[in-house]
């Protein structure tokens, strides 16, 4: 998928990392460490009273509160328990912010409920904001960007607006974009188990990139990958035992609540399906999945293209694309997911700044058109446009670079 660095990215990555982990380490620089450490733990400690007032309970409320029901024995998944713990808190609607996400989940949320609500929400957006910034970073060189100008990858973050919504909302997609970095660059240095064990990252949310789950299990059928496969559903077991053990109602909880009417299936989503309910609203509930159902069939036909020559680093931005596009539920903050697509086009532009200029120009100009939809509309879904449009992008910076015909690539997993 990536372009083609002189060196494995691996090999740069800890080369780069001996290099700052010995300019890090004298003693004044750790004496600066430790001061400005213990600074960022006691703003964690004593969250400033302006970072109360502005930062939204939302949708962070959602999984702390989750959670805390979870770990004291009580539904994760309970309106009338949710509320209560919500409103503890400062939650003012008369509905409580519900988690959706499947109950294997849990146990990594679980650590965020014995922490008070303002230090975890805290905890948790500098946590998803590294986690980010390092998944850039790592994509930026293994296109083969100077190392020089690694920070336009984390610039071109910051700018990218589903990560900034994902972040000022305390969203857990930043751990799906971890997910599909940690999957990708475990099968750089060919950890097949490391890579089952990411991809179980990107089931948080299935829904999101649905189609991953179908490109993944043709690929191990074809090429006998079984680790990959072991890594997944031994991660999915361990996480689904614990919540089993602690909640052994949870899972029929989650299915009960999914299938209410006040659930997925009302929601306005920016998806085709749900354009589709709209023209035709007497068959709604049946056409929100249609597009998903061309995603399915698509993928199968491509699969007969590119199983002789699948290559995840080639095949990953299409797969991507074609999932979030023709997914039935997405909101425009599970599109941090395209942040690769974004960190390649910022990429070719470093690479011939005037060639390429209005390629960063109209990504650039994407972000506030993108913000002026959700204000002037007052609704998510006539973001619409935005993956379409980044995916056009990208398929023309990809055809000027040649880029599935790049004859080097950084991940030779297939290589004895």
């Amino acid at each position: 998928m990536l372009g083609v660095p002189t060196q494995k990215p691996e090999a740069l990555f800890m080369k780069n990392m001996r290099s700052t982990l010995s300019h890090f380490l004298s003693t004044k620089r750790i004496a600066r460490w430790a001061i400005l450490l213990m600074l960022i733990a006691w703003l964690f400690a004593n969250p400033p009273q302006a970072y109360r007032d502005y930062a939204p309970l939302f949708d962070f409320i959602e999984y702390w509160s989750a959670a805390k029901a979870f770990v004291n024995g009580n539904s994760p998944y309970s309106v009338s328990t949710l509320l209560e713990i919500q409103k503890q808190v400062g939650w003012t609607e008369p509905d409580p912010l519900m988690m959706w996400n499947p109950p294997w989940v849990l146990p990594i949320l679980a650590p965020l409920s014995l922490i008070p609500f303002w230090t975890a929400r805290a905890l948790w957006f500098l946590f998803n904001g590294v986690l980010t910034i390092l998944a850039v970073d790592w994509f930026w060189i293994a296109y083969g960007g100077s190392q020089k100008r690694r920070w336009m990858s984390w610039v071109g973050a910051l700018f990218f607006l589903p990560f900034l919504q994902s972040m000022l909302l305390g969203q857990i997609s930043p751990l799906v974009l971890t997910g599909i970095w940690g999957f990708v660059c475990a099968l750089s240095k060919r950890r097949l188990f490391h890579a089952g064990i990411f991809s179980f990252l990107i089931s948080i949310k299935p829904h999101v990139l649905y189609l991953f789950w179908i490109f993944l299990a043709l690929w191990i059928l074809k090429n006998k990958k079984w680790n990959v496969l072991w890594g997944f559903l031994i991660s999915l077991l361990i996480m689904s035992t614990i919540t089993f053990v602690i909640n052994s109602h949870a899972f029929i909880e989650y299915v009960t609540t999914i299938r209410t009417t006040a659930g997925p299936q009302i929601w306005e989503t920016p998806t085709w399906g749900v354009a589709l309910g709209l023209i035709c609203p007497e068959h709604a509930r049946w056409l929100r999945f249609t597009p998903s159902l061309l995603g399915l069939i698509l993928s199968l036909l491509v699969w007969r293209r590119w199983h002789s020559n699948f290559r995840w680093e080639n095949q990953l931005p299409a797969i991507l694309q074609l999932s979030v596009i023709t997914s039935s539920f997405s909101w425009s903050i599970d599109w941090i997911v395209l942040l690769p697509i974004a960190i390649y086009i910022i990429f070719r532009f470093q690479q011939s700044p005037w060639k390429h200029i209005w390629m960063a120009a109209v990504l650039l100009i994407m972000q506030p058109l993108l913000i002026l939809t959700l204000f002037k509309f007052q609704s998510n879904f006539y973001a619409i446009w935005f993956p379409p449009a980044l995916w056009c992008l990208f398929y023309i910076a990809a055809r000027a670079d040649s880029f599935y015909q790049s004859s080097a690539d950084f991940c030779d997993y297939d290589t004895p």
